[in-house]
């Protein structure tokens, strides 16, 4: 079985967005990206284990209305990333 979340993914996102934040040689623009990038990272991680608790059983408090509700904010928050996307044209 799959660990819930990747540690290596999250490692790197991490990095890279510490990196870009903090370094002062970085345009404004890239720090932008690699922020959105990370974001986008952890959105699909969080997507990722909500799906397979929801398969797995191992929360009987997430039950097919709250994931289905779950899901509906998760197209509204792919929706919104795929927005600044299209604004930092990446």
């Amino acid at each position: 079985m799959r660990p819930l979340v990747t540690a290596s993914k999250l490692t790197l996102c991490t990095l890279l967005a510490a990196v870009a934040l903090d370094c002062a040689s970085v345009s404004l623009k890239q720090r932008a990206v690699v922020s959105l990038q990370a974001a986008h990272v952890a959105l699909a991680e969080a997507d990722d284990v909500e799906l397979r608790l929801y398969e797995s059983g191992a929360v009987p408090a997430l039950d097919l209305a709250k994931h289905k509700d779950l899901s509906a904010k998760f197209v509204q928050a792919y929706a919104l990333d795929a927005k600044a996307a299209a604004a930092l044209q990446i």
